[in-house]
Formats: C-alpha cells, structure tokens, sequence
C-alpha cells in the first residue's frame, strides 16, 4: 500500500499518468456523484426533515470534493473535469423514479445502497493508493460515508 508519509515533498515534475492520479480522479469522481446523488435524493422525499438532512449529507460531500480537488492540485495534478460518472448519472435518474413511485423508504434504501458502494470503493481506492495529499481526505471521506450510512437507516423501518 501507498505510503503517503515517504513523500516529504510534492514533485511538479511527476508524471501524473499513474495509477495514483487515475485512483485519484476515480474519487473525486465518486464524492461528486454523491454530491448530485444527495440533492436528487433530497428533491425525491416529501418529509421535510429527510430533505434537510440529505441535502447536508450532500452538502458535506460537496465539501470533501472541494478538499480533494485542492489537494489533487497540490500534488500536481490538474483541477480534474466538474462531473461525475455515468453511473452516477443513471443511479440518480433511478432513484428519482423510485421516490416518485414508491415514496420516501424506498429512495433512503436506495442511497444506503449507494453508500455502501462508495464505502466499498472508497476502501479499494485507498488499498489501491492515491496521491499523497488525497489520501488524509479520502480517509476523512470513509468515516463520514460510515456516518452517512449509520444515519440513513435509522430512517428505514424494517
């Protein structure tokens, strides 16, 4: 595993064509996709405390985007392009038709299930490595998709 505490120093000059930077971009990609997965969640409920709370769940994503853009750049990188993934694109199309056919339960078991995803990846993308000032913001990431998920289903009723 990638052991961002060896690089005492960024280096501009690095070839940014490694499996680093493309793990890097994957999590960026990945916090942006929850990002638009929490507003789109958040306009698909009808309590109004279950929007409220998704759109701080996505707001804090927002937030980690932000730091993990900043810090890409510090280790060289360019400021990578502002969507997400395709997948993204279609889960969030998805939930947006389940929360109108099947109400609140159903869109909060769908962003469970898009949590756990991102834990998952999230985890394989650290074992994979990222690039050195990523890393801490990755970590700070899993612990709050953690928080995310433990707060997601206590919304759940079975």
């Amino acid at each position: 595993m990638y052991d961002p505490t060896e690089t005492a120093m960024v280096n501009p000059h690095l070839d940014w064509n490694t499996p680093e930077a493309t793990n890097t971009n994957d999590f960026i990609e990945l916090m942006r996709d929850g990002v638009a997965g929490y507003d789109t969640a958040a306009d698909a409920v009808e309590h109004e405390d279950l929007g409220a709370k998704l759109r701080a769940f996505g707001n804090t994503r927002r937030s980690t985007v932000q730091q993990a853009v900043r810090a890409a750049v510090t280790d060289g990188m360019e400021a990578p392009e502002e969507d997400g993934s395709g997948a993204g694109a279609l889960h969030r199309t998805w939930m947006g038709l389940k929360g109108a056919l099947a109400g609140d339960e159903s869109v909060i078991k769908t962003a469970i299930n898009a949590e756990e995803y991102a834990e998952s990846e999230i985890e394989r993308l650290l074992d994979a490595g990222l690039t050195p000032s990523v890393v801490p913001v990755a970590q700070s990431a899993l612990e709050q998709v953690r928080t995310c998920l433990d707060e997601l289903r206590t919304w759940v009723t079975n």
